[in-house]
């Protein structure tokens, strides 16, 4: 059954302490909340949308568009367990990357992109149905 685990449901777990503001990539959308976030190299205190191998930052919480002041902002949480989309076949367990598919995850396909995660996201619950994985971001 999708979201039980010994009777016991999982649910995205917040962590209020590990959320932080960041500046959102100028492609990001109010849309995008609830996607994979990865660190964005080429720009200070910047997120962006997961992409294809990326190490999995955190999740996207908040979206605000400052017009005024021509920047994106959003709250990112990086430690909980997080209900984010997922592409590719994620079983229990599995250590996740980003996903070619901007914002989802996918199994990480060897040892090397295994260990390009700076802090363990792995999959603890496999939602089919809806397309979304409970990962658990330590």
């Amino acid at each position: 059954m999708p979201g039980a685990i010994n009777s016991v449901k999982v649910q995205s777990i917040p962590m209020d302490d590990w959320h932080f503001t960041f500046i959102l990539h100028a492609s990001i959308t109010a849309a995008d909340v609830g996607k994979a976030v990865a660190l964005d190299t080429t720009a200070e205190a910047t997120v962006k949308l997961a992409g294809d191998n990326e190490a999995i930052f955190g999740r996207l919480e908040t979206f605000e568009d400052r017009v005024v002041e021509g920047i994106k902002v959003g709250t990112v949480a990086t430690k909980g367990i997080m209900r984010v989309p997922y592409t590719g076949s994620v079983v229990v367990g599995t250590v996740l990357v980003g996903s070619a598919t901007a914002g989802s995850v996918k199994p990480a396909a060897d040892a090397a992109a295994a260990g390009a995660q700076p802090q363990a996201r792995i999959a603890l619950d496999i939602d089919a149905t809806n397309g979304v994985v409970h990962a658990l971001f330590a």
